[in-house]
């Protein structure tokens, strides 16, 4: 370093002091509006408010912390929508933690809130939800929740101006006077289409003035939020009560659905009805009662070849099925017959006691000797699938000496080497004579899935006897994909979370033929969504930004903080759907570590990933910007640069090289200053970085990037 710069001096000129901190917001705060209608059909639906009431409580959510969940305040010590204190703030965390909910967010808030007013104010719950349905009843709601709830400094003024700003919110969301709400009535809440389907939606209406009717459709999410952003609104005319719509213009899944009286020329709406829920979703079931599949039928003593089965699409209406054999038509989908199939058979839940169910029945006599194969194809109004296929042996006579045809299952042996079986033809009991070791294969125990995201490990006990196994998928009907010798199988290229059915059966081969057991057995697993590769994160002081690649198969995500106390890790926010998460709360020059693990909810349970990725991070200072640099007098350099929060002070370093040693000048409490003592001529590079002491520890931000100035 040269000596010029050893004779710097700092002057201290107080510009802009710091000040201590009174909120700290959280990046999502500019995405914060959003959460303003969840709050307020919240308060409607879930509390019975009147939309006067909702409106005097929006009112306060807005002055609070301006609909942001994330938010601190009084120096960290205030959290959430509505500033929850020292400790009610304690106590919001512990009611989410026992209740399933996640205290950073809008819903584990909203509850927390309908929790504190029915059983610490059930009085002023009681007077806000009795205010009437006008302007002034917003007023009323809006100043006595900010009197008796928030009870803020000024309690008098500011309980005035939250009135006030009810009554604007009653301009946006109050309903008309002397309106009583429409009901839908048709389709039952929480009914499931197709989306080939055609919805109509039925109201009757309610009694006031109006002159229109306007129905709501929104998408609900797992965790209870809605998608504002994709919301459908329909306008009908006064004496329409209903609305007919594609179920194919909305995407899979739920969806809330209300409507209201409306005053066209006045944009006003009525009170809502009580909501109903729909889903939409686009899928076959079925499933077949009995497998042919390898099977062999003599036509000298079976009648014909049957196969039954029942298909379903996902709305619950009846499928047309139709058959080909060996390629070609056999009966098509108007000579199928069909029949019931009773609901308290497993796939009940499925479908109903109607004319779901299919059989057909094919003479052996119309049958060539030799192999067949049999497709079944399924036609909704939208989806169409092959659900099954079958392949089996035609002969005509047979010998019931054979082993092949024989079941050894039961079977009784004597001394003279006969033995009395079943055949498995025409399951006649015969007495046949076998010379050689008795073959009697049972059924494989003891058989376990084991899955992983694209593979399943299978394993059962040996059965006695058994030269190999066969192994079985059932893909719209049971299909063999392996035959091992081990006792062990594993099956790959699968989808993740998706749910597989195996089946085993053991097998004996010689020189007279091959013999299999008689039953196989089977076992259902469902795949695991598979692991995260990535996960990254962007830091600021007080939180963190966590992002992660898509799971194949997931259907959200949890995320794990490391408790070092402990030694074991606890759930930081219960569930996402989403890739990104931010985590607020941090302090900065504190280190965490999160874990991400992805899971798919099956419907009957929490399939979880193997594994899950995990990463450590520093909540930082923000890195100041450098402003101004220049040299307004000889030998003088006047310096500024922005300010950044929390932070203690402000350290200036200088070098006479851009990539030289650079030296501390001083630390300061203020953002600009001259410094003396340079020498004319010289060209000078400046730096600054923010400090904060932290447990007696100094945490640093980064340096701002070099800047030059030439002395005058």
């Amino acid at each position: 370093m040269k000596e010029v710069l050893k004779k710097g001096i700092a002057l201290l000129v107080a510009a802009v002091c710091l000040v201590s901190v009174v909120c700290i917001a959280s990046p999502e705060s500019q995405a914060a509006n959003n959460y303003e209608k969840d709050i307020f059909y919240f308060l409607k639906n879930e509390m019975g408010m009147n939309d006067a009431a909702a409106c005097g409580i929006v009112a306060n959510i807005e002055k609070e912390s301006g609909f942001d969940p994330y938010l601190y305040g009084d120096s960290g010590t205030s959290y959430g929508i509505c500033q929850w204190h020292a400790g009610r703030f304690d106590s919001l965390r512990s009611f989410c933690a026992d209740n399933g909910y996640d205290y950073r967010t809008v819903t584990g808030q909203l509850y927390f809130l309908k929790h504190e007013l029915e059983t610490l104010l059930p009085n002023t719950l009681k007077d806000i939800k009795s205010v009437e349905n006008t302007e002034e009843g917003a007023y009323y709601a809006g100043y006595s929740f900010c009197y008796n709830f928030e009870r803020p400094s000024n309690r008098e003024y500011k309980s005035e101006q939250r009135g006030e700003l009810a009554k604007k919110y009653w301009e946006k969301y109050g309903v008309l006077p002397d309106i009583t709400p429409h009901k839908i009535t048709s389709p039952a809440s929480g009914k499931k289409v197709s989306s080939a389907d055609s919805i109509k939606i039925k109201w009757s209406a309610g009694s006031g003035s109006y002159n229109r009717n306007r129905l709501h459709i929104v998408r609900q999410y797992e965790d209870g939020s809605y998608d504002w952003d994709s919301e459908q609104t329909v306008i009908t005319t006064l004496n329409t009560l209903c609305y007919t719509f594609s179920a194919g213009t909305l995407s899979d899944g739920d969806y809330l659905i209300w409507v209201e009286p409306w005053y066209l020329s006045k944009a006003k709406a009525g009170p809502a009805s009580k909501p109903i829920t729909l889903t939409v979703y686009d899928k076959l079931f079925y499933g077949t009662e009995a497998d042919i599949s390898g099977s062999v039928f003599d036509a000298s003593a079976a009648k014909s070849v049957d196969i039954s089965g029942w298909v379903v699409d996902s709305g619950v209406h009846p499928v047309n099925v139709s058959f080909s054999l060996d390629g070609a038509e056999y009966v098509s989908a108007e000579k199928i017959k069909r029949k019931d199939i009773a609901s308290s058979k497993e796939y009940g839940k499925y479908c109903p006691d109607n004319n779901v169910g299919f059989t057909v029945s094919m003479p052996l006599s119309d049958l060539s000797n030799g192999k067949h194969k049999v497709s079944v194809k399924a036609e909704g109004d939208s989806v169409s699938k092959i659900i099954g296929e079958y392949t089996f042996t035609v002969i005509n006579g047979h010998d019931h000496s054979f082993t092949k045809y024989v079941s050894n299952k039961d079977a009784s042996c004597f001394a003279d080497g006969t033995k009395t079986a079943k055949c498995n033809l025409c399951r006649t009991k015969n007495t046949i004579t076998d010379k050689g070791t008795k073959i009697i294969l049972g059924t494989a125990k003891g058989f376990t899935a084991t899955a992983k995201d694209t593979s399943v490990v299978l394993s059962w006990q040996d059965v006695d006897h058994a030269s190999y196994y066969r192994v079985y998928v059932n893909d719209s009907g049971w299909k063999a994909i392996a035959e091992v010798g081990e006792s062990n199988c594993t099956v790959t290229n699968l989808v993740p979370s998706q749910k597989y059915s195996f089946a085993v059966k053991a097998c004996y081969e010689d020189d007279r033929g091959s013999v299999m057991a008689p039953k196989y057995v089977t076992v259902s697993t469902v795949t695991l969504p598979s692991n995260l590769t990535t996960l990254t994160s962007s830091v600021t002081p007080d939180s963190v930004t966590l992002s992660w690649n898509k799971s194949a198969g997931a259907t959200g995500y949890r995320i794990y903080i490391y408790n070092n106390g402990t030694k074991k890790w606890d759930i930081a926010l219960k569930a996402t759907h989403k890739t990104t998460a931010v985590i607020s709360g941090l302090e900065t020059g504190k280190s965490y570590r999160y874990a991400v693990r992805p899971y798919y909810n099956s419907g009957d349970g929490i399939i979880w990933a193997s594994k899950y990725i995990s990463k450590t991070i520093t909540a930082t200072l923000d890195t100041p910007e450098l402003k101004a640099l220049h040299s307004s007098a000889k030998g003088r350099v006047t310096i500024s640069w922005s300010k950044v929060t929390p932070v203690d002070g402000y350290q200036v370093w200088v070098s006479d090289s851009e990539k030289g040693t650079y030296k501390k000048v001083s630390n300061f409490s203020v953002r600009s200053t001259y410094l003396y003592g340079y020498e004319s001529g010289q060209t000078c590079y400046f730096k600054v970085r923010a400090y904060k002491k932290i447990d007696g520890v100094y945490v640093y931000s980064d340096c701002t990037a070099p800047k030059a100035v030439k002395i005058k």
